[in-house]
């Protein structure tokens, strides 16, 4: 029997309920610059959940207005909170890639190589640690006058106390 034909129900919509009950989602985002890290989530898993329990109760949705259960073992409150899960981790893959557009926040290097393409600028690959060798070398009766150094020779240093042997390679031959 419908609102429309039983008395009992005729004046429901009249009683208030699901008056007050206000959307938590979008959140409005308002990031000043000079931030090391910026707020661009609309929402999270609760307020999502909040947002859709409260449109539902709302009077723009009335096929939704039969739906009075909020029983988290119901298949339709399961599937609204499978939603708000989606958009809690969309969000916040979201707010990753926004981190990525500003210099303050990105991590990643290829974010900031992008960007300074956008200037005209392109950065050099990193290079690995230099360092200055010396040989020395001892003359010996019957030795040749010169002990050529070929390229790639590999040099390790003299650790200190309490440290690790660095391993260097010699990138040019010398004579």
């Amino acid at each position: 029997m419908s609102k429309r034909h039983d008395p009992a129900l005729r004046d429901l919509d009249e009683c208030g309920c699901g008056e007050g009950t206000a959307a938590a989602t979008p959140v409005c985002v308002d990031n000043p610059p000079g931030l090391s890290r910026i707020d661009y989530r609309v929402g999270t898993y609760s307020r999502f959940v909040a947002s859709m329990q409260a449109r539902m109760a709302g009077k723009a949705h009335p096929a939704l207005a039969a739906l009075r259960t909020r029983a988290h073992d119901d298949p339709t409150i399961a599937l609204l909170h499978a939603c708000a899960a989606v958009d809690d981790v969309l969000t916040f893959y979201q707010e990753r890639i926004a981190h990525e557009a500003y210099l303050r926040t990105a991590t990643e290097r290829l974010s900031l190589v992008q960007q300074a393409r956008l200037l005209g600028y392109k950065p050099k690959p990193g290079v690995a640690a230099n360092v200055h060798l010396a040989f020395t070398v001892e003359t010996t009766p019957g030795s040749p006058e010169s002990a050529p150094v070929p390229a790639s020779t590999r040099v390790q240093s003299i650790p200190g106390p309490n440290e690790l042997p660095q391993t260097f390679e010699t990138s040019k031959a010398i004579e």
